[in-house]
């Protein structure tokens, strides 16, 4: 079965590989708008991940500092019920 699977995969990326060698020119114009837009969206996706990778490390860090307080019996029940957990 894994070899049936297998080269059915090496087939389909065969067959891949020949269309994309045989792809004849397309003659489209670009404009200078186009490259920009692509530089816009390029820019803002990495700006996008970098917010998300800032935002999860914060939750993850909040996370450990309070889960380390409550083993130190530092954070009361009810200054974590409040949720304000230090002063």
């Amino acid at each position: 079965m894994e070899k049936k699977l297998a080269l059915l995969l090496d087939g389909l990326v065969l067959i891949a590989c020949l269309l994309l060698m045989t792809a004849r020119p397309a003659h489209a114009y670009l404009d200078p708008g186009t490259g920009s837009y692509a530089l816009q969206v390029s820019v803002a996706g990495i700006l996008g991940a970098l917010f998300s990778l800032k935002m999860f490390w914060r939750g993850l860090a909040s996370a450990i500092r309070q889960s380390a307080g409550k083993r130190r019996g530092l954070i009361t029940p009810a200054a974590d019920a409040r949720g304000s957990g230090r002063s």
